[in-house]
């Protein structure tokens, strides 16, 4: 019986090794992404991921000026070459409206008009 007791005590959970589990998977995420960034803008423009960004952006009506302008703005703040792709895309989409909102409060507009136009 006591060396039962000590025997699961000795094992971990189910719960427990999960989470050590998870812990040890964000970290090595972490670490892979730290080690993703570009050493300088130059090698940046160069990579793919920032290549088909900038061609997906210029079919949408973007210069690839401008988008190289913002992705110039955006390297230095980020840690990885995918956080900087990933905040242009936001961004992008919101300058263009693919975002949602625009559907969202094009909506909330159509309610009340809708109200009003019934009260007439």
């Amino acid at each position: 019986m006591v060396l039962q007791q000590l025997f699961k005590l000795g094992q971990k959970s189910q719960e427990e090794e999960f989470k050590d589990k998870m812990k040890e998977e964000m970290e090595a995420k972490k670490a892979s992404e730290q080690s993703e960034k570009s050493s300088d803008f130059q090698h940046f423009l160069k990579s793919p991921e920032s290549v088909r960004l900038i061609e997906d952006w210029k079919k949408k009506g973007f210069t690839k000026r401008g988008v190289t302008k913002l992705l110039a703005i955006l390297f230095p703040a980020f840690k990885s070459n995918k956080g900087v792709v990933s905040a242009a895309k936001d961004l992008l989409a919101s300058l263009k409206g693919e975002d949602g909102l625009s559907r969202v409060l094009s909506i909330l507009k159509l309610v009340p008009e809708g109200i009003m136009r019934g009260l007439k």
